[in-house]
């Protein structure tokens, strides 16, 4: 057998040469993830990767986590760069807290600040999972440069779940009483939006683009995910029934389809739709069919959020121009008749923000 540092020679010799063609990055990586290459941080510095391709991603986020203090320069370069997807540059950040919580923080802070207010909700949703997130949330809120509308009353209650001061106890009771406050007020919304939608109809075709995000969770025919209740058939729903499901969906829960939680033993949490599990412990998918499998040794306790359900309420902070060309595609959707909700070049008036 070839010597440690010899066979470590020789494969950052091979790793120099794959990371100049972006074709062979994603085996490049995959070595580096593997094995133990000193030179390894120095041969991706100022390489551009693909993230969108989600194994070259996965590979990356391998790399770091395995030697975070030795890829910290291109960690940092990551988070840096505005052409990346806003929400792992994140949690690349994030990642660097354990080896460098100053540097972290200062890295989301400067995401914050050049982010919309809904981009501002996404990144503390994000850094809300996990004991490191919420570390820099703490430093960030101590320091003013977080706000409470940069909350939702979700990412409000697992900050408090995992910091448990009382300023978060605090920032918890308030939010709580707004999200009550708007949960009351979904019924009258709900009727209004019917009213609207009756005297002004929308536009089928516009409805079609902002149904494509319905596909990252439901199915109709043999398109979309299965993690969600089929929407075949939807067509034939009355009007409020379909409205309430869209905006207000903590109120319309289907049996089987609540919000599902996981404590992990190291504090952080996992929320999606629970897909599986046995003995050896759990699956929980997540919007566009990516799942996540968390050993049972890692689990400390996991439940059914009551009253919470799996599909977000985003969907109800879209124009009411936009919710009334959702609502006429939904409407053909009628078993035998549907128009087909595969990909259109039309643009929409808006869809919920996913990305950057």
């Amino acid at each position: 057998d070839m010597p440690r540092e010899e066979l470590a020679k020789e494969l950052g010799a091979v790793v120099s040469v794959l990371v100049k063609n972006p074709k062979s990055h994603l085996l490049a990586l995959q070595l580096l993830a593997r094995y133990p290459i000193p030179q390894g941080p120095k041969l991706i510095e100022g390489i551009s990767f693909d993230t969108k391709d989600k194994a070259v991603r996965s590979a990356l986020q391998q790399v770091w986590a395995k030697s975070p203090k030795e890829f910290e320069n291109s960690m940092v370069a990551f988070a840096q760069n505005p052409k990346a997807d806003l929400i792992m540059r994140v949690s690349v950040a994030e990642s660097l807290f354990a080896i460098n919580k100053e540097r972290s923080s200062k890295l989301v802070d400067q995401l914050l600040s050049s982010a919309s207010s809904v981009q501002r909700v996404r990144i503390i949703d994000t850094l809300s999972k996990t004991t490191q997130g919420v570390g820099i949330i703490k430093i960030l809120w101590d320091g003013g440069h977080i706000l409470e509308a940069d909350f939702t009353f979700e990412s409000a209650e697992r900050f408090h779940k995992i910091a448990a001061t009382k300023e978060s106890e605090t920032l918890l009771v308030t939010l709580r009483s707004e999200e009550e406050r708007r949960l009351a007020g979904s019924g009258a919304k709900v009727k209004q939006l019917a009213q609207y939608i009756r005297v002004n109809p929308g536009d089928m075709k516009r409805g079609q683009a902002i149904f494509q995000a319905c596909l990252g969770c439901h199915k109709v025919g043999d398109q979309g995910q299965d993690l969600a209740p089929a929407l075949d058939g939807s067509g034939h729903r009355d009007l409020e029934h379909m409205l309430t499901a869209i905006v207000a969906p903590d109120e319309a829960i289907e049996s089987g389809y609540s919000l599902y939680r996981v404590e992990k033993t190291d504090g952080s949490l996992i929320e999606g739709f629970l897909a599986g599990e046995t003995k050896a412990g759990k699956t929980v998918a997540y919007m566009g069919g990516v799942s996540q499998f968390i050993p049972q040794e890692e689990i400390k306790k996991a439940n059914a959020v009551l009253g919470r359900s799996f599909m977000p309420a985003s969907f109800g902070q879209l124009p009411k121009e936009s919710l009334a060309d959702l609502v006429a595609y939904i409407g053909t959707l009628k078993q035998g008749v549907s128009v087909s909700p595969g990909p259109v070049a039309t643009e929409s008036k808006g869809t919920p923000e996913h990305n950057n």
